[in-house]
């Protein structure tokens, strides 16, 4: 629809019987699928699990003005750029992968992760994941300062494109709402 932007969400609960394993992941991803296609037929892509590998979030990251990623943030305050989404297996998606990016039509990318606005307190303090994603060109980042839960994600997120989506007082649909949004998440 000419009034939603499209939408790539990233997920990766890990494996059930790891360490990492994130057991909201799922139910995150299908409040954010039953809200968006309750207002709009826009098109809406899902990378889960082992589809959401680097190479193809990079190749396919570009067609969407609207990201959200939901899986373990990890930084690495000695060497900021090293910083990263952790996928499967030994796959990540690191601050450098997405610096490097070219991403023409970036408007609003919402990291479910922990730790995603958290930078280095003495000299990298600007260097993290929600950063990066500003740097790419993203006009608006949804980021953690701190660990998240895995339960408060599909709530948090399901509520932000909710107000997202559906504006009060008719205003347009905007990656500009985001703070609004979630203020009211």
């Amino acid at each position: 629809s000419k009034d939603h932007p499209s939408m790539l969400i990233v997920g990766v609960p890990g494996e059930p019987d790891g360490d990492y394993f994130l057991e909201n992941v799922e139910s995150e991803i299908d409040g954010i699928s039953r809200c968006w296609h309750s207002v709009t037929s826009s098109p809406l892509q899902t990378l889960v699990g082992e589809n959401a590998a680097s190479e193809s979030i990079r190749r396919i990251l570009p067609q969407h003005p609207w990201i959200h990623i939901t899986c373990h943030g990890l930084q690495d305050p000695n060497a900021p750029f090293n910083s990263f989404f952790r996928l499967n297996g030994d796959d990540r998606l690191s601050l450098k992968d997405i610096a490097q990016s070219d991403l023409p039509r970036a408007e609003l990318a919402f990291l479910s992760a922990c730790d995603t606005a958290k930078g280095d307190r003495v000299s990298n303090e600007v260097i993290h994941l929600a950063a990066a994603m500003q740097f790419c060109g993203f006009h608006s980042v949804v980021g953690t300062m701190w660990p998240m839960a895995d339960t408060d994600g599909p709530m948090v997120a399901e509520d932000f494109y909710r107000y997202m989506l559906c504006p009060p007082d008719g205003e347009a649909v905007s990656f500009r709402n985001s703070a609004a949004a979630l203020h009211f998440a």
